[in-house]
């Protein structure tokens, strides 16, 4: 069994006047609750990064018996062991971002300008990490031909 949800819901938390969802990646839209119980699953609290990509693996590896390299259909990893990763990518309606430890570069779907914020989305001054940028780009286009 796994419940989880799709987004998280930010009540003014970083003091900018945001409410509700899908207006930035902060963590108080990002972080949901995962549950996961089941067969095999040690009770526990993660933390490690994880993400929605991650329940496939997950599911398909532990369960129903996939022997494919995950890379081979996913993104994710197995959520019963994470590996370390060095950002997040996420997307809203019409943008997306990499969200590491540190900071969030936010990219405009729209116009491809981009912004580098602190994790309370504020502006900071830098570059951000472009190879991690196209390392993301590469990641979201994996499956498409």
């Amino acid at each position: 069994m796994i419940i989880t949800g799709d987004h998280g819901q930010e009540l003014n938390d970083n003091h900018l006047n945001f409410w509700g969802h899908n207006s930035n990646f902060t963590d108080a839209q990002i972080k949901v609750p995962l549950i996961i119980a089941g067969p095999g699953v040690t009770p526990g609290m993660e933390t490690e990064t994880t993400g929605h990509a991650d329940i496939a693996p997950t599911l398909l590896s532990r369960y129903l018996g996939v022997t494919n390299p995950v890379s081979d259909y996913s993104s994710g990893s197995d959520l019963l062991n994470p590996q370390p990763r060095p950002y997040q990518l996420l997307a809203s309606y019409t943008d997306y971002a990499l969200v590491s430890n540190h900071n969030i570069l936010a990219v405009s779907g729209t116009n491809g300008g981009y912004q580098l914020l602190d994790k309370q989305n504020h502006a900071v001054p830098g570059e951000p990490d472009f190879n991690q940028l196209q390392q993301a780009m590469g990641q979201m286009r994996q499956f498409l031909k």
